[in-house]
Formats: structure tokens, C-alpha cells, sequence
């Protein structure tokens, strides 16, 4: 996908950064609701965790849509959309309209948040 988005002109840069952080909304939400699962049932942790890399789920529609915003001069956009996508899911704080933490999700991922400030450097 990073190479396609980098070589292929003919597209929507604006409809894609759009598409691409919305999926990554909705993978470090799934990404929460998958560490709070295993919180309460630890026996189920390894095999949530052990299959597949959780983190680089959660990655590549950001390391796409930074590859988006470098390669279509749309930094400023990106980093908007992100900003009003990200942040919320990052904080775990619930979409029922409310601002306050909830109660049984656990912190956010060090890993995560710092990984995607490395993203974000690197792409400025």
C-alpha cells in the first residue's frame, strides 16, 4: 500500500488521508477493546496477542497516510484528520458523548503513542 500511495498520482489525496484515518481510528480502538478483553480474562491474552503484531495493525494506515501527506504535500491535513480521529481512542475515552475516563480500560500504549510520534517526526 506505502508504495502504491508513493509511485500513483491519481487519486485523491484528501478522500484518502480521510479514509486512512478513520481506519486507524477504528484499529487502536479495536486495539483497546482487545486489551481490555484480555485485562479480564489473562488466559486469553496470549492468544489474542501471540498470532498477529496488534501494533503494526494499528500502524499502517498511519505510516500510509504520513506516505499520503509527504508524497501530496498534505502534512497540515493529515495531521488535522488525525488529530480529530486519534486522540479520544488514545485517551480510551468513551464515545457516549461523555469526557470522563473509562473506568476498566487500561492506559494507553507507551508503544503505540510513541511510535506514532516517531511517525510523525520522521514525516515533518
Amino acid at each position: 500500500m506505502e508504495g502504491f500511495l508513493g509511485r500513483n498520482i491519481y487519486y485523491d489525496a484528501s478522500r484518502a488521508c480521510l479514509m486512512l484515518a478513520a481506519t486507524a481510528a477504528n484499529a487502536v480502538s479495536d486495539y483497546n477493546e482487545m486489551r481490555v478483553m484480555s485485562q479480564h480474562s489473562p488466559a486469553s491474552e496470549k492468544s489474542m496477542f501471540q498470532c498477529e503484531h496488534p501494533i503494526e495493525n494499528v500502524l499502517w494506515p498511519i505510516r500510509c497516510l504520513f506516505k499520503i501527506a509527504v508524497t501530496r504535500d498534505c502534512m497540515s491535513t493529515a495531521l488535522l484528520l488525525l488529530n480529530g480521529t486519534i486522540p479520544n481512542e488514545l485517551r480510551c475515552l468513551e464515545n457516549h458523548g461523555g469526557y470522563g475516563v473509562s473506568l476498566d480500560a487500561p492506559p494507553p500504549s507507551l508503544h503505540l503513542c510513541k511510535s506514532i510520534i516517531s511517525m510523525i517526526i520522521a514525516s515533518s
